[in-house]
């Protein structure tokens, strides 16, 4: 049987130990393929998240963060709630993306036809790809980022699905109604964001021309950030949306540590001509 192992040089367990270590040329993720023999380069799209558990994620398609890869399951998901409805177990498909997970991180691979199965179904990659993957017993860039993407593709299923299940199993249509009060009228994708972002502890990653910004809920900025900051990266921090019975946004002017004031204030006089940091209205 052939099968072309992804294996990784560094231990994989110590990646979510490393979080948010992704600056490093993210315009420019790209894989060698072929199509029909005629090498050339295949560049991923640029909708990018970190997921809570520090792992990347890539939103797929062509669109960007207009197509977050879950906007089908969202749409598919407040069908249930807006009808008062119990939610359909989801704890197989969370199960389903722990063992994809695990696999990743106990083999330190991916086989070749899991890989070119995944990858088919959720990138516009060209019709007859065919890895330029050289020598299997050197890691290539490929191998990399494959292995990469896949854990943050798994990760952030199981961190979207996790949310649903343990959020809306009483009282379904006050909290969802609570949480839609909050967000107002904007469309699936722009609202997936920002649940992803504000309620279940995303950094959405944006890459336009020479702007690199990241949009984030966490409350310490510098310290998360602190890398990408130095790296020409903006941090614009966004309310929390946290459950109180009902979901409720937080207020940044009495929730932000004063620890992380004074390190806004230390990095900002220390590094005028790096990234700046923002709190959304302050």
């Amino acid at each position: 049987m052939l099968v072309i192992a992804f294996f990784l040089l560094y231990n994989i367990s110590l990646v979510v130990m490393k979080m948010y270590k992704y600056y490093d040329n993210l315009e420019d993720y790209k894989i060698a393929v072929k199509d029909n023999e005629v090498a050339s380069d295949y560049y991923f799209p640029k909708g990018f998240f970190i997921t809570p558990n520090g792992y990347l994620y890539n939103t797929s398609k062509s669109n960007g963060h207009r197509y977050n890869g879950f906007v089908d399951e969202f749409i598919f998901l407040t069908d249930f709630l807006k009808k008062n409805k119990s939610l359909p177990d989801l704890s197989a498909d969370i199960e389903y993306f722990k063992n994809k997970l695990d696999m990743i991180k106990d083999l330190k691979y991916v086989d070749y036809k899991s890989a070119i199965s995944w990858m088919d179904r959720i990138y516009e990659l060209p019709s007859n790809i065919s890895l330029d993957i050289g020598d299997t017993k050197k890691i290539t860039n490929n191998q990399m980022i494959i292995a990469q993407l896949y854990k943050g593709y798994c990760d952030a299923y199981i961190e979207f699905y996790k949310f649903f299940l343990e959020n809306f199993n009483e009282n379904i249509y006050k909290r969802y109604e609570s949480i839609d009060n909050i967000l107002g009228s904007v469309n699936p994708y722009d609202k997936m964001v920002e649940i992803l972002v504000r309620c279940i502890g995303f950094h959405k990653i944006e890459l336009h021309n020479n702007n690199r910004n990241i949009t984030t809920s966490s409350l310490h900025p510098v310290s998360d950030f602190y890398d990408y900051l130095m790296n020409d990266y903006n941090v614009w921090v966004v309310p929390k949306i946290v459950d109180n019975g009902v979901f409720q946004e937080i207020n940044l002017n009495y929730s932000i540590p004063i620890s992380s004031f004074t390190a806004i204030e230390d990095y900002e006089f220390e590094n005028p001509d790096k990234g700046k940091i923002r709190i959304l209205g302050l």
